[in-house]
């Protein structure tokens, strides 16, 4: 039994490693946290010719992102927040969602739903500026079917008085110089220089634009080609830039245009009476909102309404509410009233 006793001094050191092992120290690797969302992504709603960002939050040690688009996995989107390429309506209504994969497991997101509204032009959604854009447009619908009731061959700019060359300024700044002769046979020519015309809201038009009969008669019938170089540029960076010819015929009145650049025509068929429009004008043009149909129904210069619709399935219907205001609702939405201010 002495021999036994050198040992006796290790039994402790025994002791302490079954204490460790019962309290699970001693070494062993604890359990990686399970891999979890914290936030999931959200719906988006955007025009089209807008991107949409896709965000999810999760928590859990080496993660790993996967991007699915209507559950099929999207090549290289591979981060915490996903961005689309520029959408159209193609994208409306598809489903987003995400396979986070971590050291504590994968978990797979909700599915988030993309809006891509219908738009008229690039940046012509559902917005105030939008609506400001088309009251606009009424406002000149009904200017020009009126100068097209007074003056032969119905291309008077602006309103300005033929036989006079002169120069004008612009309500905020710049100005622009025109020169209409007073008669029209075939050849006569208008014209009108814009020089840094500032207008409403911030925006500032430069350019030529200028007209040539082809051929008049004074019972409605006759032919134009414009010649036309104009850019805009306005708040926010914005910038447009045109340039090119434009060739009209009308018969008895009613009217079709074809731009050079061939992807733009409209045809047009007014009737003025006592100060009322009536008819429709359809445009096609390149913007992606496809074949475009303004109808006018007793718009005049306090009241009336315009419908628009678009192939694309942009809609929106214009309402004069007096002689400046306008009521627009724009896809269905919520009416937005603005007032339009012109010389």
């Amino acid at each position: 039994m002495s021999r036994l006793q050198p040992l006796a001094p290790f039994a402790p050191v025994a002791a302490i490693v079954v204490l460790l092992s019962a309290c699970g120290g001693g070494g062993g690797d604890e359990a990686p946290a399970a891999t979890a969302i914290t936030g999931q992504p959200a719906a988006m709603a955007v025009d089209a010719g807008q991107t949409a960002t896709f965000t999810v939050h999760a928590s859990g040690s080496g993660l790993r992102y996967q991007w699915q688009r209507n559950g099929t996995d999207i090549p290289g989107a591979t981060g915490a927040s996903y961005t689309t390429g520029v959408l159209d309506t193609s994208a409306n209504g598809s489903t987003y969602r995400v396979v986070v994969r971590g050291d504590g497991g994968t978990v797979t997101s909700a599915s988030a739903t993309l809006t891509v509204n219908s738009v008229l032009a690039a940046g012509w959604g559902d917005n105030t500026d939008t609506a400001r854009a088309l009251a606009n447009e009424a406002f000149d619908a009904l200017q020009a079917a009126e100068r097209r009731s007074q003056v032969p061959g119905g291309v008077l700019l602006l309103g300005l008085p033929a036989g006079v060359a002169t120069v004008v300024p612009c309500t905020f700044g710049g100005s622009y110089t025109y020169d209409f002769p007073t008669s029209i046979t075939a050849g006569t020519t208008y014209s009108i220089t814009y020089n840094n015309c500032q207008l409403a809201q911030g925006y500032t038009y430069n350019g030529s634009y200028q007209i040539t009969y082809n051929s008049f008669n004074t019972n409605g019938n006759y032919s134009w080609t414009a010649t036309y170089n104009l850019s805009l540029v306005g708040p926010n960076n914005f910038s447009y830039t045109n340039s090119g010819t434009q060739t009209c015929t009308y018969t008895a009145g009613v009217g079709s245009c074809t731009y050079s650049d061939g992807t733009r025509t409209f045809n047009s068929n007014f009737t003025y009476n006592a100060g009322v429009v009536n008819g429709t004008y359809t445009w096609n043009g390149p913007s992606g909102a496809g074949t475009v149909t303004y109808n006018f129904n007793n718009f005049n210069a306090t009241g009336g309404t315009i419908s628009v619709t678009a192939s694309n399935g942009f809609t929106a219907t214009i309402t004069r509410t007096g002689a400046n205001t306008f009521s627009v609702v724009i896809n269905g939405g919520t009416a937005r009233l603005v007032t339009i201010t012109r010389p």
